[in-house]
């Protein structure tokens, strides 16, 4: 017995006013959550949960991605293993939504503005202009400081490849540690190897530095700055940023 769903005369009712509405508009504001990526096809649970995720699933017993983003791991290490495969398939190796390209095509011509609280960067990969979005909860490919002591934000993809190439055993293995300090930035890894950059003169509430920042953790974890490196002199301690890849 096969069901056979029909469009009822009261819906395609409802799909005419709202393409009217639409089209008679002077301006559009689009309020999106998580339901318009689940059309899209990327289900946080079932078979392409299991695809990525089934080590995590029999150790223990998570079923679902957004379970799993709140589940309290063993380490920091098993968390950020977790989490760069989580950004890596929801955000850089998916293809773009069908339902969102099909969206801008209905407003595209529109003035329009949208609020979201989805962080997969949807929106903006069908092509949604970037000035007209508002991300309320962020966006997975994109870093910012822990504390955070500062607005600024570092883009990920980089890191977050190297970061799943790099997993073993369920856990991230590079741990990169920040810290910002008088006159220069001290970067250091769970081996026990620093790496020294000076500064020219920041103060405590200088942001001129994040950008650094941002850069050497990216090189760090790709290992293309070994011919910047420079001894540690016993530095004084004065602010620290900790940038934590663990």
């Amino acid at each position: 017995m096969f069901l056979k769903l029909t469009t009822t005369k009261s819906t395609e009712d409802k799909i005419k006013r709202l393409k009217e509405k639409i089209n008679t508009a002077d301006a559009v504001i689009i309020g999106a959550g998580a339901g318009l990526s689940t059309a899209a096809g990327f289900d946080y649970g079932g078979e392409r949960f299991r695809k990525y995720f089934s080590d995590f699933e029999e150790k223990y017993g998570i079923h679902d991605m957004y379970s799993g983003g709140f589940y309290p791991y063993e380490s920091s290490l098993e968390y950020w293993a977790w989490w760069s495969r989580h950004i890596l398939i929801n955000r850089y190796d998916c293809p773009v939504g069908k339902v969102y390209e099909d969206l801008l095509s209905l407003i595209k011509d529109k003035d329009y503005f949208v609020l979201t609280t989805n962080v997969d960067h949807q929106f903006q990969r069908a092509g949604f202009d970037k000035k007209r979005l508002f991300y309320t909860q962020g966006d997975y490919g994109l870093f910012q400081c822990s504390a955070p002591c500062h607005q600024e934000t570092f883009d990920n993809e980089t890191v977050i490849r190297e970061m799943v190439k790099r997993q073993k055993d369920m856990k991230q293995s590079v741990k990169v540690t920040i810290e910002r300090l008088k006159n220069k930035v001290v970067v250091s890894n769970d081996k026990g190897k620093k790496w020294v950059f000076p500064i020219e003169e920041p103060t405590k509430d200088d942001t001129s530095i994040n950008g650094v920042v941002g850069h050497i953790a990216s090189a760090m974890l790709t290992g293309t700055i070994a011919s910047q490196l420079k001894e540690l002199n016993s530095p004084t301690l004065t602010y620290t940023l900790t940038l934590d890849t663990k």
